[in-house]
């Protein structure tokens, strides 16, 4: 059930929760008038709030290049420069990019927005809070959870300091939707709790009406559909009501599928077609999301075997496309070989899936994609090519980020390969020793026929054995190549975040040490990446000698010769690159605090850095003998920016983090190899 709803959880990623917080205006008229009042406004606040409540409504209504027409003619203004309202519109102009999934630009007026924040007051808050809310639910679309939980962290720090629950009712329904994709289903309710706790303050309907259809979802998921359909048809009431048709269909649609589960196919279409006829009759404007909607209904019409009907609402998505619907694409053609396969049209079914480029693709949509392409692949005799198919298929269920599925993949890959090969052997010799029984019978004259044949086989398998284990080096080649190019582009997009955090938070009494410390952390990463050059293994490297290096930079930094730090770490002691980036970065803000808040001036101290393994595991340990923690210190509060990368660092190693603040302060992580 829950791979049912979640392709529509999915696409409200880009539809509500980028224009969640803002008002919509809903009628052309009204937006004449409003431009007028932004024209005549001298007050900030009310002109953002115009201002954002034109884009909403310009999106809405799938006008993007107009939004982005009157976001450009925002930022040429005078106004804009008068009432700082430029990082305003690089947020809305990078909003514009993320709902054509123009990610890439998006993130450049993203970054834009952050620059152009001057001050502190509430409404540069706010801004900056939107901001990263919507950079974290770009990252969300592009299936990189952990840059999406730091985005949405920072923008939950900005909410709050602005005092802006409306934003954190927007953040904490995009959480919901975050952790459910991920199937985390317990911090999903927990930001379900959040909105409701949120709403308290807020105290809007809208929120209200969509929690219901939120914790609908969520029902639905853990197969209490009885709650489920009652919590949707709650929130329908509501969206009726106020004539919210948007959230409206998302509601039916979701309620459509949940009666198709439970095998109710009357409820099923029926409510399908009326939100269709709804559509129609009041004029709403098209979504990206309605086209995926009428995509799966194709599906479903076409594993009832109603043909005709598949083929009309197919042709009424097609007609509602537009060029920069690049899921709904997909969607379509997929929804478009289901119907060729329900045909028995398995040749046609096959060259269109074919035609299909699926990267970038959420993983819903390639797993139907590739479920598709096995069945016809079945039907038209294409067997061999069903275990590329099926390597596919665990790679998008998430094998990427897990070494061991990864060794499992190749485990079975190797296994295939072996009994393919062993078959190819059996049926040699068995070839091979009839021929030789036939000699026996012959003339000797034969022998050097059959001497030949042999050599031909030989060679023939050779060449065989040569030109595979060739692409195999050919395709490890582009497997580093790939890797490589990823730890790059994660460095910079931590050094980005880092020096983004400094921007935000630097006062000019501090500059020089701020920088200092951007510098040790940059030294951090840099010192992997001088070490791999010097190495021949460029996937390992000694963890004490490059924890040295790392311990004497920083030592050069505070000059201090009163505080001595301790390495305890086996000379032997290897680990893989790709956790060495983090656990540097631990290492550097652990000792830097020490140095900085941990000793008395001119009191002597220890700083401790012990390394060790097991078989399965490592065992870091950092700790200082100085002030320790505040009796009043809470983790769940953190506002040290080195305690919580720390603590983010820790889960990226998907390790343990244990604290300890007294006798000093003491930090235990365990991580698995």
């Amino acid at each position: 059930m829950k791979n049912v709803i979640r392709p529509f959880v999915k696409a409200l990623i880009a539809t509500f929760f980028l224009f969640s917080s803002y008002t919509v205006f809903s009628q052309q008229n009204k937006i004449d008038s409003v431009k007028n009042r932004f024209n005549e406004s001298i007050n900030r606040e009310e002109m953002v709030h115009i201002q954002e409540g034109m884009f909403a409504f310009y999106v809405r209504q799938g006008q993007v290049e107009k939004a982005l027409a009157e976001i450009n003619e925002l930022l040429a203004s005078q106004k804009a420069k008068t009432y700082n309202l430029s990082s305003l519109g690089y947020k809305l102009k990078g909003t514009c990019y993320s709902v054509m999934n123009k990610f890439d630009t998006a993130f450049i007026y993203y970054r834009k927005a952050l620059r152009n924040i001057k001050n502190k007051d509430a409404i540069s808050l706010k801004i900056a809070g939107s901001t990263y809310k919507n950079m974290s639910s770009a990252f969300q679309i592009l299936n990189q959870l952990d840059s999406a939980v730091f985005y949405a962290k920072k923008s939950e720090q900005l909410f709050r300091k602005a005092n802006d629950y409306s934003g954190l009712c927007s953040l904490a329904l995009s959480n919901v939707v975050m952790y459910f994709n991920y199937e985390k289903y317990v911090e999903a309710a927990e930001w379900l709790q959040k909105l409701a706790d949120y709403n308290k303050v807020n105290k809007s309907p809208w929120y209200e009406a969509l929690y219901y259809k939120s914790r609908g979802i969520l029902n639905n998921n853990i197969d209490n559909n009885t709650a489920a359909i009652k919590d949707l048809k709650e929130s329908i009431k509501y969206f009726k009501k106020e004539s919210d048709f948007v959230n409206l269909l998302d509601a039916e649609f979701i309620l459509g599928y949940i009666y198709y589960e439970e095998g109710k196919i009357k409820e099923c279409n029926k409510i399908f077609d009326k939100a269709i006829e709804v559509t129609q009759q009041k004029n709403i404007p098209i979504q990206e999301t309605y086209v995926i909607y009428l995509g799966y209904y194709v599906q479903l019409l076409a594993k009832q075997n109603r043909i005709e009907k598949a083929k009309e609402i197919l042709a009424l998505a097609k007609d509602k496309m537009q060029d920069f619907y690049y899921e709904a694409d997909a969607v379509l053609k997929v929804a478009q070989a289901k119907l060729l396969i329900a045909e028995k049209k398995y040749q046609k079914a096959l060259v269109l899936l074919q035609q299909i480029d699926t990267t970038g693709r959420t993983t819903e949509v390639q797993q139907r994609y590739n479920k598709e392409l096995m069945h016809v692949m079945k039907k038209t005799g294409n067997t061999p090519k069903l275990v590329n198919t099926l390597e596919r298929i665990l790679y998008l269920n998430g094998v990427q980020n897990n070494e061991n599925l990864k060794k499992q993949i190749t485990k079975n890959t190797i296994k295939y390969e072996a009994e393919k090969k062993e078959i190819e052997n059996k049926k040699l010799k068995a070839e091979k020793e009839y021929q030789q029984l036939l000699m026996v019978k012959e003339s000797r004259k034969k022998w050097g026929l059959v001497i030949i044949l042999t050599l031909v086989i030989t060679v023939l398998t050779v060449l065989f054995y040569y030109n595979s284990r060739n692409k195999k080096q050919k395709q490890l080649i582009e497997q580093l190549q790939r890797e490589l190019h990823h730890r790059i582009k994660n460095n910079l997009a931590i050094i980005d975040s880092l020096v983004e955090d400094i921007k935000l938070d630097i006062e000019q009494g501090n500059l020089e040490q701020r920088l200092t410390d951007l510098q040790n952390r940059i030294i951090s990463i840099n010192e992997i990446h001088a070490q791999l050059y010097r190495n021949r293994d460029i996937t390992n490297l000694n963890l004490q000698k490059y924890v040295a290096v790392l311990v004497n930079n920083i030592e050069n930094s505070f000059a201090n010769p009163n505080i001595e730090v301790q390495q305890n770490i086996s000379p032997a002691l290897q680990i893989r690159t790709e956790k060495l980036f983090p656990l540097g970065l631990i290492i550097n803000e652990f000792v830097t605090n020490s140095y900085k808040y941990a000793f008395s001036p001119n009191q002597k101290g220890n700083v401790k850095i012990d390394i060790s393994e097991t078989a399965e595991s490592y065992q870091l340990q950092l700790s200082d003998n100085g002030k320790g923690l505040p009796n009043n210190f809470n983790i769940e509060n953190l506002t040290s920016f080195g305690m919580e990368v720390m603590q983010l660092l820790s889960k990226q190693l998907q390790g343990s983090f244990v604290l300890n603040g007294t006798n000093g302060v003491t930090i235990n992580i365990d991580f698995p190899k």
